[in-house]
Formats: structure tokens, sequence, C-alpha cells
């Protein structure tokens, strides 16, 4: 992570393949950054319709949820969520959480980034439809997704061994415990959670979205997984 305006960048290498640096970076920055965090009075001023940002405010509970970029199924997701009162986002794409904190209105901070700033707008189902992140004269808006409920996705369909071309190495698919998890030789086992159809997200850094592929005849033929990284990497179905 660098934070050029305070001149600290933090650098993390792991000689393991399970192990987030990402994540760990942006911890790290927040307790060097934390008295800066607090103190500065400096945070720039945005351009933000302020009819959205002091419109009627939502609930925490209100803002809970899945995100997605441009509303586009191929983008990347925020998760907000709660933990001891506080709401955090997560960034599933990079696995890194980091807590908001409430202005006014709908309108939000981010402590470890005082230039940002993050409003929810608009309402379905009682519940926040949108939020838009402005940062460095920029706004990129999230949509609010619903993910797939575990009781209608058939897991059968996805166990088997996918086969990489390019990296020569395999994943074994399977059911355990009413979930699916993938199986790695050199890595801990992990669970797939359904999300949308044929896409599964999990907790590893490395494969954050997973999308199964299928031919004519509906029939799963391979999978395709897209990180931070990589975009698409194909594994081929061979049993």
């Amino acid at each position: 992570s660098r934070f050029p305006g305070e001149k600290l960048s933090v650098a993390i290498i792991s000689n393991s393949n399970e192990f987030n640096a990402g994540k760990l970076a942006y911890e790290i920055s927040d307790i060097y950054l934390s008295d800066k965090i607090n103190n500065d009075e400096n945070t720039s001023i945005l351009e933000i319709d302020d009819s959205i940002a002091q419109s009627k405010t939502f609930t925490k509970n209100q803002l809970l949820g899945s995100y997605q970029l441009n509303g586009d199924s191929s983008k990347p997701i925020y998760e907000v969520t709660m933990q001891n009162d506080t709401v955090q986002m997560f960034l599933s794409i990079i696995h890194v959480s980091f807590k908001i904190v409430n202005e006014t209105g709908n309108l939000y901070r981010i402590p470890i980034n005082p230039k940002a700033k993050i409003v929810f707008s608009g309402i379905d189902n009682g519940l926040a439809r949108s939020v838009s992140i402005f940062e460095n004269g920029k706004e990129t808006k999230w949509e609010r997704v619903e993910k797939i409920k575990l009781d209608v996705v058939d897991l059968k369909e996805f166990i088997g061994d996918f086969f990489s071309d390019e990296l020569s190495t395999k994943y074994n698919l399977s059911i355990v415990d009413g979930k699916l998890v993938a199986k790695h030789f050199k890595l801990s086992d992990f669970f797939l959670k359904p999300f949308a159809e044929d896409v599964f997200s999990t907790e590893v850094w490395f494969m954050d979205r997973v999308e199964f592929v299928r031919d004519i005849d509906k029939n799963i033929t391979g999978l395709k997984v897209s990180n931070a990284r990589v975009k698409n990497l194909y594994f081929r179905k061979v049993q």
C-alpha cells in the first residue's frame, strides 16, 4: 500500500501462496497513520450532490449487502458489513477490509484514506440501492446485487477435477458438510460460496471469483478464475 501524501509505503513479502499481503499492508498502514487520520482537519472537499448526501438517512442495517461496480456481473464487489456496531467495507478482489465513519446524512469517510468520500443513495425494498466512492476527483458507482440462495443451487453439478494447462496445476472440488470445497495438494482447503448463476466467491485472495463454463448441453466443461491480478484464468474439467 502507498500513501504518497504521507510519504509512507508498506511492502510485505511472503513465501506462502495463501498469505494475503495486501490485507496486512493496509492494517499496518492504519496503525502508522492513526494519529494523522484522527487529527487531519484538512480533508479535501469533493463536489458531492448535497441532495443525495442529505437525503433521508439510512440506518446502518440498510447499508449492509453486496455492491458491484457499475452493476456489471464481471466487475469487482464491495461487501458492506457491520462488526461491533462499526460499518466495514470489504473489497473482495484484493481481500482488504476497512471501516467507514459517518459524517452527515448518508455521507461517510474512510479514516485510512481521508481524501475519499462515500455516499449511499437510492432505496430498493427498504435498502440502500447504490454507493458512490469519490476519490481524486473521480466517482465510481457500485450497485446493490443480491447473492443467489444456497438452497436453489445443486452443488453436485460443480464437483470434479479442474486442470490449468497454463499453470500445470489441478484443483479438486467436492462437497463437504453440504458446502462446495476446493482442494489443492499445496494449499489448505477453502469453500466456494454461490454468488450468482454459475458464479462463486471464495475467502482466498488468489481465487476471488470462480465462474463455471458450460457447453451447449449445459454440462460443465471448466471454470474461469479471476482476482486482482488475473482475469478468466481457465481450468478445464478433466474428471
